[in-house]
């Protein structure tokens, strides 16, 4: 009888990527040992248990599956069955040469190959299972304590490679009783041959949830940056007008945000068409130039944020009650990749995220004194933010990709404060703004992923603590350069969702009236 144990194991450093442990490039396409399966009636020398031992190192403490190959070697008479067995993986300790402690990995009931003729590959999924670097693992195939189909079954080779590639040796047991406890109870023997097998490793759920919770502080940014953008330009205007009723204002904008920092210049342009003495009505555009992201992050300038609004004064002088209504759309593709922590991996995806905002304001403005007016105000604010789900793209340093779920940010926002004009001369006017927001309602979604190996990925909050009260404040001034012609410039405060989180805005334009 020729009883042979494939065990060994190939260390490969790399302190990103994982390695795999590969023996089965080293085969030479006969060599094998044998017989593994099941005692039966027919034959009763056959080994109930073969398996093989790694070592894994740093890299290498994530077991995404192993990968034995099995030929039924014995043809035997009619009512023959193929053998049924389990995949295990456990501790193994070389003092005594014995697995210890619990099955980090046991499978269902398996059927072994029918390949009489050549080795099949049999692999074993064990949905990524956490390892310590250094320690010794055994991953076996063991018929012991199973039931079998028909009272005579198939014996089997293991392919295997006589020369061992690693200084760890190898270890092989055989128990001809039908005993699972004996694997724990009584020594492994070890042959000096190594099994001809993978085993394949992926980042830890532990890593890669690091790398998730880290990617959410880092996407917050461009979901801040859409905010800020869309809020400012709720408030675009072109209200200088001449004989034509229509107005045209081309500007700049740039906003820097914190936590995380990052800032934008953009390009504006308003228009504005005045339908009656009352009314007037408009769009605008507002184009990126330049984004400042965060370093797993990036924003496109590819299509520009658009809005429209509208202007009913019930008096032709702006006195009295104003209605505004205002509404932004943006469309923006968001490239991704995750920040590496120990073994996670460095998975980039791209998805796009949209934006859109509404605005209904009622104000009502008066004369204070000869130079100053004053403006209160109160409105709501509805926003919508989507960023649609995506997979990370598989490569050679990426073998287990995220799937990332859909990611929404909805919210109603009541608006109070006042808006005041300062005239210094006949031509300059200081302006100045002081309001509150504050959330009626707000919902944001638990940012989500899974991967192809099924690991245990926790959802992270996306925003856990939203600031639902926010302070908002601006300076400004404009020149009436002529009479259709004016010259403004803003500098613009405010406070995010995000907890912690502020934005300061400056806005330069200069308006034509035609």
């Amino acid at each position: 009888m020729n009883k042979k144990l494939l065990v060994a194991q190939i260390l490969f450093s790399s302190s990103v990527f994982a390695a795999d442990i590969n023996t089965y490039q080293y085969w030479d396409g006969a060599t094998y040992g044998h017989p593994w399966g099941w005692n039966d009636v027919y034959n009763l020398n056959r080994t109930r248990t073969y398996g093989q031992v790694i070592i894994p190192d740093s890299s290498q403490t994530n077991l995404n599956d192993f990968t034995f190959y099995l030929r039924n070697s014995v043809s035997v008479t009619d009512g023959t069955a193929l053998p049924q067995y389990k995949a295990y993986v456990y501790e193994f300790d070389s003092s005594s040469s014995k697995i210890i402690g619990s099955p980090l990995y046991s499978s269902d009931t398996l059927i072994a190959p029918n390949s009489p003729s050549s080795f099949s590959a049999i692999k074993i999924s064990t949905g990524g299972i956490s390892l310590t670097s250094g320690n010794k693992y055994m991953l076996f195939f063991s018929t012991s304590g199973i039931t079998q189909l028909a009272a005579k079954t198939y014996a089997y080779d293991f392919a295997s490679n006589t020369t061992i590639h690693n200084s760890s040796g190898s270890k092989f047991f055989y128990n001809n009783n039908d005993v699972l406890s004996d694997l724990l109870s009584v020594g492994w023997t070890d042959y000096n041959i190594e099994m001809a097998f993978l085993a394949t490793f992926g980042p830890s759920a532990a890593d890669t949830q690091s790398s998730m919770r880290y990617q959410v502080s880092q996407l917050r940014s461009a979901f801040n940056t859409q905010t800020v953008a869309a809020n400012f330009a709720l408030n675009y205007d072109c209200n200088v007008f001449d004989a034509k009723g229509m107005c045209i204002s081309a500007g700049g904008r740039y906003t820097t945000i914190d936590n995380p920092n990052i800032n934008n210049s953009a390009a504006t342009v308003t228009l504005g068409y005045k339908v009656n003495s009352n009314i007037r009505v408009g769009a605008y555009l507002d184009q990126n130039i330049h984004i400042s992201n965060p370093a797993s992050i990036d924003i496109s300038n590819n299509t520009p944020l658009m809005g429209l609004y509208a202007v009913l004064n019930k008096e032709p002088n702006d006195l009295g009650y104003q209605v505004r209504v205002a509404n932004t759309y943006q469309d923006k593709d968001v490239t991704q990749t995750r920040t590496v922590f120990d073994t996670s991996e460095a998975g980039t995806g791209r998805s796009s995220l949209k934006s859109q905002s509404y605005l209904a304001e009622l104000s009502y403005a008066f004369q204070y004194e000869d130079k100053t007016l004053v403006r209160p105000y109160a409105g709501l604010r509805y926003t919508h933010l989507k960023q649609n789900g995506y997979t990370e793209e598989t490569t050679n340093t990426v073998t287990d990709p995220l799937t990332v779920a859909a990611l929404r940010d909805k919210g109603t926002t009541a608006l109070l404060g006042v808006k005041i004009n300062r005239s210094l001369t006949d031509k300059a006017t200081l302006t100045a703004q002081l309001g509150l927001e504050q959330d009626l309602h707000h919902k944001v979604d638990q940012y989500s992923a899974t991967d192809l190996n099924g690991s245990d990925l926790t959802a992270i909050a996306f925003n856990g603590n939203i600031k639902r009260t926010r302070p908002v404040a601006s300076m400004g001034a404009f020149y009436n350069v002529t009479r259709t012609q004016r010259a403004s410039a803003t500098i613009n405060y405010q406070q995010t969702p995000f907890h912690s989180t502020g934005s300061a805005t400056a806005y330069f334009n200069y308006m034509i009236g035609f």
